[in-house]
């Protein structure tokens, strides 16, 4: 049980560490490739280190991608605001939250 334990937590923490490394490196290596940064930097990045889910067992992806449904969602809504398009309301972040949340219960 012991050796399952680390074994797993070996494999989440490459998987991190992968991830973080790789969206770095990417943003960085695009940066100078194209002497510019944009959005297409940071898609091209994103692509590139979502492989790091592949260190990860098939069971646990899953969970993984319901962990990161309400992060997104509430990076989608922080930059709708920053770029003006909706308004920061009042208890905006618990209407994001509560609607991630409905989405992740859903997918229960």
């Amino acid at each position: 049980m012991l050796k399952t334990f680390i074994k797993n937590v070996i494999r989440s923490s490459l998987f991190l560490s992968v991830y973080v490394a790789t969206f770095r490196f990417m943003v960085c290596h695009t940066k100078n490739f194209r002497g510019k940064v944009d959005r297409w930097n940071i898609i091209a990045s994103s692509l590139v280190c979502s492989l790091a889910i592949l260190f990860e067992p098939a069971s646990r992806r899953s969970e993984i991608a319901l962990y990161l449904i309400p992060r997104a969602l509430e990076s989608i809504w922080a930059q709708n605001v920053l770029a003006g398009r909706v308004k920061n309301l009042k208890y905006g972040e618990e209407l994001v939250f509560s609607l991630a949340m409905a989405l992740l219960m859903y997918c229960y």
